[in-house]
């Protein structure tokens, strides 16, 4: 198959970018609540950017590979091990059948990804493999993966190799506090200027109220509150609603389609992943910027994570060293020793013993 579930954390499902295309029909977009979290993770393993992951929230589990391939994980500290061993998060990891994957508790961060190369086999529903809980489909069977569960990876084409590659960035808030950015909305109107420049200058919490539907933020005071009622409008992900006792609910990705409380603004989309994977020990800071702005920023993003993607110190090095080696037998020589200016030296000695090959490079 590919991957087998040992054991389950809180809240493991499938997820991609989600299902965009059918809020008009009442169906939550669901989708990566740290989108740009998969979006590396895929990148690491070389798979379409919006290939579907494991989003690991709270707490991790153990994973049995029954397949050879290539993982990555990020997002969130979760203290992975492979077979009993700490591996590194924003890295392709190589993984042979018969190895074993543990997740532990996520530190600095609320939610982890795990790509696969390859992506996993499961069908598509309204165009998304991400899953819903709330309307039981998507992702594996429409629910949070349980221990037994068996997942199968899609062939790649790459036979589980793949050139080694480091994440030069991730997303973790570390700012304290954190700052937000976010656009003005159409209900302004229900806003006296008094009132924006109170949300502008508060502090809030993410209070104990927080899953993927939305984060309840715990205002300072009751600066906020108000008696305005209004007819239910659409919702978007980021969207700031105001309920009457002036304590902020942002909007996330399991959110329902429609709204009746007055949204003062919408996060920014590239400020999200720090604000979904932000402590409710930090303080949050509200900062208003226009549309342009946040245009510039996502099309700053977006050449960040494409450049963001490296391959890991010192294979390059290797990979010229293999070069040389081939030169080396051609030539049919026993030994070989070079040494540049800057004193590397390569020594290398050939062993006539079934084909086997030596080498070691100093400095």
């Amino acid at each position: 198959m590919g991957l087998k579930v040992i054991k389950s954390g809180v809240h493991i499902t499938v997820q991609d970018f989600g299902r965009i295309a059918h809020q008009h029909l009442g169906f939550s977009v669901a989708g990566a609540m740290d989108r740009q979290a998969l979006e590396l993770a895929n990148r690491l393993v070389q798979n379409t950017i919006d290939e579907a992951c494991l989003e690991i929230m709270l707490t991790g589990g153990t994973f049995l590979f029954t397949k050879s391939t290539v993982i990555a994980i990020t997002g969130a500290d979760c203290q992975p091990k492979l077979n009993d061993v700490s591996i590194a998060m924003y890295e392709s990891i190589i993984i042979r059948a018969g190895d074993e994957l543990a997740i532990g508790y996520l530190v600095d961060g609320r939610f982890s990804y795990l790509s696969v190369q390859g992506g996993f086999v499961l069908d598509a529903v309204l165009g998304s493999r991400s899953t819903s809980i709330r309307y039981q489909l998507g992702g594996y069977q429409g629910r949070a993966l349980q221990p037994g569960d068996q997942l199968q990876i899609r062939e790649s084409g790459q036979d589980g190799s793949l050139p080694e590659l480091t994440c030069k960035h991730d997303t973790l808030n570390k700012d304290h506090p954190l700052r937000v950015r976010y656009l003005a909305s159409a209900d302004l109107d229900y806003f006296s200027i008094g009132k924006l420049a109170d949300f502008e200058q508060m502090s809030f919490h993410i209070s104990a109220q927080a899953d993927r539907m939305g984060y309840r933020l715990i205002a300072p005071n009751d600066r906020l509150a108000h008696e305005h009622t209004m007819i239910s409008e659409a919702t978007v992900c980021g969207a700031i609603q105001i309920p009457p006792n002036g304590h902020p609910i942002v909007l996330l990705m399991d959110r329902q389609t429609t709204g009746g409380y007055p949204v003062i603004g919408v996060v920014a989309s590239v400020d999200l992943p720090k604000l979904v994977q932000c402590s409710e020990r930090v303080p949050i800071n509200f900062t208003r910027i226009t549309v342009e702005e946040a245009q510039l920023l996502i099309e700053e993003q977006a050449q960040l994570n494409q450049s963001a993607i490296k391959p890991k110190a010192g294979l390059a090095c290797v990979d010229q060293v293999k070069q040389l080696i081939e030169v080396v037998e051609g030539a049919q020589l026993s030994a070989f020793t070079y040494q540049d200016k800057k004193g590397v030296r390569i020594k290398l000695s050939m062993r006539n013993v079934k084909g086997a090959r030596n080498y070691d490079k100093k400095s």
